[in-house]
């Protein structure tokens, strides 16, 4: 028994980012998945910063 399939029924598939996606139902290509895990950490960080320096405005006034 093999467990090999026929290259000829196998599926193919275009290139990440080209193509139809909706025809292939394709995540984005892995950079698009970086830009908004980036996006989201710059935010989180901004609201921790700006909850700092809101908490050592109020002990020092």
């Amino acid at each position: 028994m093999s467990t090999q399939q026929d290259p000829a029924k196998e599926a193919t598939y275009p290139p990440a980012g080209e193509g139809d996606n909706q025809q292939f139902h394709e995540r984005p290509p892995a950079f698009e998945d970086l830009k908004y895990v980036v996006k989201g950490t710059l935010a989180i960080g901004a609201r921790i910063l700006r909850d700092i320096d809101r908490i050592l405005t109020r002990l020092n006034s």
